[in-house]
């Protein structure tokens, strides 16, 4: 259970949101939508434990999550951005950080076979295409079989045949069990993968149902 309360986030002396109470419960696929600049990946370095809070708390089964160690082994989080060594190869690249988080390497086949980048394993970071990078990535972000899964923007930039893989990817990771958080502006991954909605506006966080923000946001469209 993740608790999130009374949380504040100001950069500078901009508020960024203010205020914001509810929960996350295990096995939520929660949605991260609102407008640029409303505060989503804002929201997702304070939920890791990047930044801290200027105001209230956000809490992991009850430890404050910027604490040492309090997702340690439970959670990963993949931000829009990430680097890899374009020298090395696709398994290089998965084993490199199996070994920094000090799990077995017998776990990489098993991470590359599920986002079905095995047969690419030899193929060097350089060689891949952005779709193919995104897939090298949830392949990290699979390692040691976290039981939350945080992605920024894992969609973005890529072409409809890309997009279409990983979504693929994001529900059979959302119907496993895991709980899955995941920023995006398409409506269609909102209504396919989301049980929930987490909504940044006005400088506000409200969580909602996946079919009470869908009826809310069509009606808005439609006005």
């Amino acid at each position: 259970m993740i608790k999130v309360e009374n949380a504040t986030q100001m950069y500078r002396s901009t508020v960024i949101f203010s205020g914001a109470n509810f929960r996350i419960a295990a096995g939520e696929r929660l949605a991260i939508v609102g407008r640029n600049g409303a505060g989503k990946t804002t929201f997702l370095n304070a939920l890791a434990g990047f930044s801290r809070l200027k105001k209230g708390s956000i809490t992991i089964n009850g430890r404050a999550v910027h604490r040492a160690r309090a997702w340690r082994g439970s959670l990963s989080f993949l931000p829009e951005k990430f680097q890899l060594y374009p020298q090395l190869s696709v398994e290089e690249n998965v084993s490199y950080f199996a070994r920094l988080i000090r799990l077995s390497e017998d776990d990489v086949p098993v991470v590359l076979t599920y986002t079905n980048m095995w047969e690419h394993r030899e193929k060097r970071i350089s060689q891949l295409s952005k779709g193919m990078l995104q897939r090298v990535g949830l392949s990290i972000a699979l390692l040691g079989e976290p039981d939350w899964i945080v992605l920024d923007e894992p969609t973005s930039g890529l072409d409809p045949f890309g997009r279409m893989e990983v979504l693929q990817l994001m529900r059979e990771m959302g119907s496993s069990g895991r709980s899955l958080l995941f920023t995006t502006h398409y409506m269609d991954e909102v209504r396919e993968l989301a049980t929930h909605v987490l909504f940044l506006h006005d400088r506000k966080v409200d969580k909602l149902a996946a079919g009470d923000f869908l009826k809310q946001f069509e009606r808005s469209m439609a006005q």
